[in-house]
């Protein structure tokens, strides 16, 4: 499935790249920043969300921008920037900053790509977070900051440092509300968007794409189960295991590998990690909902 997105700013390079080589996930379409251009484009293509690319806008471009984007949160179209962290410094005190996914350029395609699918799929609501909300107030929302976080950890890869600082042992965790809360956390997408479409009737679910992201929201949000997949780049499902062990306020949470691994060696090592249990890929909706309610209910 293709989502739409209409694309606007200055930033060509990085627009050019939606079309050449993010083609196969988003159809797009690329719009002036004039207002009426804008809202032209948005009746006539009805974007599944829109994206802001600044690089050196004029003063004039941030305000119709500006704009344009007070009339999203109305229509409650999702809003996401792309920026570098001086393009972004220009527009973060204007409407045009205010957006729930806020894109740290440069980063890879493939980042671009996936968080702005897993955003679009969550359907976040501009509700939750009025314009003018403050950082904190933005890493609030479970699925906007597993996507944050992501960005955080490839710019400490790249050298940049993080803009969300790691917390230190001794846990603050914020409660669940309402349904139990369970993090999926495997680098495919399609698992999280079919892990969604199996529970999300019963259990809020939260997802990570990798190990740092999962890491990052674990010490701050509390959850009563983790999916969690064996094979992922970088660390892998029993070193993610391992390290979420290490916290005695996550220690005790239940955990389920997720795996296409048929060695029988792997999965001995696998269950003398002493998960709750393990389920074959492709993940089947009966097998997953049994498991579940035979650990919490």
């Amino acid at each position: 499935m293709k989502y739409k997105l209409l694309l606007t700013g200055n930033n060509k390079e990085l627009i050019t790249s939606f079309f050449s080589q993010m083609s196969e996930a988003f159809e797009c379409l690329c719009s002036s920043s004039n207002y009426a251009d804008l809202t032209n484009h948005l009746t006539y293509f009805q974007p599944g969300a829109v994206v802001y690319c600044p690089k050196d806008e004029t003063r004039a471009e941030i305000t119709a921008v500006s704009k344009f984007r007070d009339d999203l949160s109305k229509d409650e179209t999702p809003y996401i920037v792309a920026a570098s962290i001086g393009d972004y410094s220009d527009i973060e005190r204007t409407s045009a900053g205010k957006s729930k996914l806020v894109l740290r350029i440069p980063v890879s395609t493939i980042s671009i790509q996936n968080s702005i699918t897993d955003f679009i799929t969550n359907d976040l609501s501009f509700d939750s977070n009025p314009i003018g909300a403050s950082t904190d107030a933005i890493l609030a929302g479970d699925s906007t900051f597993d996507m944050l976080a992501q960005i955080n950890a490839e710019m400490a890869d790249l050298g940049l440092g993080p803009a969300v600082p790691e917390k230190p042992k001794g846990l603050t965790l914020e409660p669940e509300l309402g349904m139990r809360r369970i993090l999926v956390i495997d680098d495919s997408t399609i698992i999280h968007r079919t892990v969604k479409s199996f529970l999300d009737d019963k259990y809020e679910i939260a997802t990570a794409i990798n190990g740092k992201v999962a890491m990052r929201y674990l010490q701050s949000k509390r959850v009563s189960l983790i999916l969690l997949d064996y094979e992922m780049p970088g660390i892998n499902g029993p070193e993610l295991l391992a390290k979420i062990k290490e916290f005695p306020e996550l220690a005790n949470i239940p955990v389920i590998f997720l795996t296409c691994i048929n060695d029988v060696e792997k999965i001995q090592k696998a269950l003398a990690l002493k998960p709750q249990g393990y389920l074959l890929k492709p993940i089947d909706k009966e097998a997953l909902t049994k498991k579940i309610t035979e650990i919490i209910g």
